[in-house]
């Protein structure tokens, strides 16, 4: 048996937000990890009061328990990371089609010792298909350092993409690494049909790091009190679980 449990507070202010999460995950099998998150990020601001740049600023602070250390024992971590960005005005392409350039950089420090710097630009290709479908299109070049993630170049191009339709809602983000040819997949196709009823099918497929998996999902969720109550079959494993997932509101 499988425990998955994340807990989240949002709390929107003039100029900035800020979130709070709490998360236990107990695989069936392996040993529990949890932990809490604080995230404080500015909303975009004008830069050296540019109409063409706006950036934001962020930082993270976490502390979890469950990740191995040098030492093989399993251990409290504690981490911190810096997070900037600048938005660049978009370029308009006719009709609702826009390219949107962006650059960010995210720093960490870590208590166990590690560091990771990770520079970031991208373009992204935005527009709709009609009233409700949107589409995204992205080119990221990634530069790394450090030993958290994978040191050197990485290049990725991703879609996304959603639609509303009446009591029917999709959705897509599908990305393909060109750097190491990994692949990521995730789909999902909503149908509402009654006041607090909905019905859904979903779709995960990754080949990454050597490994891959795939799985067609059955979601039936009602709304009750507040919350919504889900009942979701697994096709790979032939298992149900039940899922709640509780109201989200604005402090």
């Amino acid at each position: 048996r499988s425990i998955f449990f994340t807990s989240s507070l949002f709390a929107y202010r003039p100029g900035y937000r800020f979130n709070l999460r709490a998360s236990f995950d107990k695989p069936a099998g392996h040993d529990a990890s949890y932990g809490v998150v604080a995230d404080w990020l500015t909303d975009p601001r004008p830069f050296l009061r540019s109409r063409s740049t706006a950036y934001s600023l962020g930082l993270s602070l976490g502390v979890q328990k469950g990740a191995t250390g040098d030492s093989g024992e399993r251990e409290w971590v504690f981490g911190g990371e810096l997070y900037g960005a600048l938005e660049f005005i978009p370029v308009a392409l006719g009709g609702s089609w826009y390219l949107e350039p962006r650059i960010d950089d995210i720093l960490g420090l870590y208590s166990d010792g590690r560091r990771s710097n990770s520079l970031r630009g991208e373009l992204a290709f935005v527009g709709s298909l009609g009233q409700t479908e949107q589409v995204q299109l992205v080119y990221a070049a990634e530069r790394n350092s450090g030993d958290v993630y994978d040191p050197g170049w990485r290049h990725t191009l991703s879609l996304f993409a959603t639609g509303f339709r009446g009591r029917w809602s999709n959705y897509l983000n599908a990305c393909y690494d060109l750097t190491s040819g990994e692949k990521l997949l995730y789909a999902f196709m909503d149908y509402r049909f009654a006041d607090k009823w909905r019905f859904g099918v979903l779709y995960s497929f990754y080949d990454m790091e050597g490994e891959s998996y795939d799985d067609i999902e059955l979601l039936l969720a009602r709304g009750l009190l507040g919350q919504e109550l889900g009942l979701r079959w697994s096709a790979r494993t032939g298992r149900f679980s039940v899922e709640a997932v509780g109201p989200v509101r604005r402090f």
